[in-house]
C-alpha cells in the first residue's frame, strides 16, 4: 500500500511460504527488502521489485542481520563461526563481498560492523574490532573507523580507535566516537593514516567533524552505551541523531554541558548526576536545549520535519519536544506493568505510533499498538 495506507495489492504470490517473513527496508519506491528465517540459525535476504513482482536478488545469512541500503548494496553482517564480516547483496545481481583487511588493516583478524552509508554513494562505514601490536611489540585490544568504497573494494581511514559513527543525511557532516581522545592534526583534522592510537583515558569521546574541510566542530566526552545482548556483540549504540533537515544535532552526555562564551560545548559538568540529551544547533552553533532523561532505556527519534523530538523522560515515559514552540507534550502516562517501546513517526510527522506489552497471567504478554496525533 501507499504511505496514505491506501491502494494495497498482494506483492508475493505463487504458492510460496515463508516462515518469519519480515520487512527490512526500501531501496527505492518499487524495490524493498525482505529477510525470512530457514532454520538451524540461518536466514534469507531478498531483494524484490514489487511493480514486476519478481526477485531481483537473494543471500543466505549465517547467523547475521540486514541493515538499511545505500543507492545499489544491502550490507549484511554474519557472525558464523566467530568472526563477524559484511557481505554485500547487489539489486543488479547477487554477491558475497568482504572489505579486503590484509591489505589496509593488518594480517589478523577481527570483526567488521556496520555504522552507516555516505549518503549517495556507495561508501560504507565500517567500524572494525580486533588486534594490533602497540610501539613495544604486545598485542592490544584496537579498533578503527573505516571507509569501503564497495564497487571498488577500497579502505581508507576515517578515525583510529573509533567505535560508531553516522553521517549527516546530506553527508556534510559526520559524528563519530573513539575510545579516548581523537588522535588530530594541527588543524584539529583526523589523523589520515592508520595507527594503533588509543589513549589511555577511560572516556569515550564523541566528534563532530564538518566533512567539507574536515574540521572537528567539538569534541567531549559521552556516555559510553555498549549492547552486549546484540548480535553481533559488542555494538556500541551511542545516543547521536541528526535532524532530517540537517540543522541540528542530538546527542548524550553525563552531565549538563559546559559552554565557551560563544555558547558552544567544550566539557560537561561532573558534579551533576543526570543523564541529558542535548540539541545544538549546527548553523547558529547554539545548544538549543538540554533535557534529563533516564538511565535505562534511553533513546530519541527525530519527526521528519525536524521541529520535534521523541524522548524517554526521567519518569521512563515519552514526551514530545517542540523546538519551534519549545514546549514539551507528554505522550504517555505508563506503570511499572507496562514496558513502552520505541515509537515511530507518521511520514508528515502528524501522528506517533507505539506498542506496550501488556503483562498477562499466561507466558506470553500482549502487544497493543497505539495511534497519538500531536498536537
Amino acid at each position: 500500500m501507499d504511505k496514505y495506507g491506501l491502494n494495497a495489492h498482494q506483492v508475493l504470490s505463487g504458492g510460496f511460504q515463508y516462515r518469519n517473513l519480515t520487512f527490512q527496508h526500501w531501496m527505492d519506491d518499487n524495490t524493498l527488502i525482505f529477510t525470512e528465517y530457514i532454520g538451524g540459525g540461518q536466514s534469507a535476504a531478498h531483494i524484490i521489485d514489487i511493480a514486476a513482482g519478481v526477485f531481483l536478488a537473494h543471500l543466505s545469512i549465517d547467523v547475521g542481520r540486514t541493515f538499511g541500503p545505500s543507492v545499489e548494496f544491502v550490507p549484511v553482517v554474519s557472525c558464523f563461526p566467530i568472526l563477524c564480516n559484511i557481505s554485500i547483496i547487489s539489486r543488479s545481481q547477487s554477491s558475497h563481498r568482504f572489505p579486503v583487511e590484509k591489505v589496509i588493516i593488518s594480517e589478523q583478524a577481527g570483526d567488521f560492523i556496520f555504522k552507516d552509508w555516505l549518503p549517495g554513494t556507495n561508501r560504507m562505514l565500517l567500524a572494525w574490532f580486533g588486534w594490533d601490536s602497540d610501539k613495544d611489540g604486545y598485542w592490544v585490544t584496537a579498533s578503527r573507523l573505516l571507509l569501503w568504497d564497495v564497487e571498488t573494494d577500497k579502505l581508507s581511514s576515517i578515525a583510529p580507535a573509533g567505535v560508531d559513527g553516522k553521517y549527516s543525511s546530506n553527508g556534510q557532516f559526520l559524528a563519530f566516537v573513539t575510545k579516548g581522545q581523537a588522535d588530530l592534526t594541527e588543524n584539529d583534522s583526523p589523523q589520515p593514516y592508520l595507527t594503533t592510537s588509543v589513549s589511555k583515558e577511560a572516556n569515550t569521546y564523541l566528534h563532530l567533524m564538518d566533512l567539507t574541510n574536515e574540521e572537528i566542530l567539538f569534541s567531549i566526552p559521552v556516555v559510553e552505551r555498549l549492547d552486549t545482548m546484540s548480535f553481533p556483540p559488542p555494538v556500541y549504540r551511542t545516543m547521536m541523531a541528526f535532524s532530517p533537515d540537517n540543522r541540528y544535532f542530538a546527542f548524550e552526555t553525563a552531565g549538563s554541558l559546559i559552554l565557551d562564551e560563544k555558547g558552544w560545548p567544550i566539557d560537561f559538568s561532573e558534579s551533576d548526576s543526570l543523564l541529558y540529551i542535548n540539541i545544538l544547533d549546527i548553523v547558529t552553533r547554539k545548544l538549543i536545549v538540554s533535557i534529563p532523561i533516564p538511565d535505562q532505556y534511553s533513546s530519541f527519534t527525530w519527526s521528519p520535519e525536524s521541529s520535534k523530538f521523541i524522548y524517554r523522560t526521567v519518569d521512563a515515559n515519552w514526551s514530545v519536544y517542540d523546538l519551534e514552540r519549545s514546549l514539551e507534550i507528554a505522550i504517555t502516562q505508563s506503570n511499572a506493568e507496562d514496558l513502552v517501546y520505541e515509537p515511530s513517526w507518521s511520514f508528515d510527522g502528524g501522528y506517533v505510533e507505539f506498542s506496550k506489552y501488556k503483562r498477562l497471567s499466561g507466558f506470553y504478554p500482549l502487544s497493543i499498538s497505539y495511534i497519538i496525533e500531536i498536537p
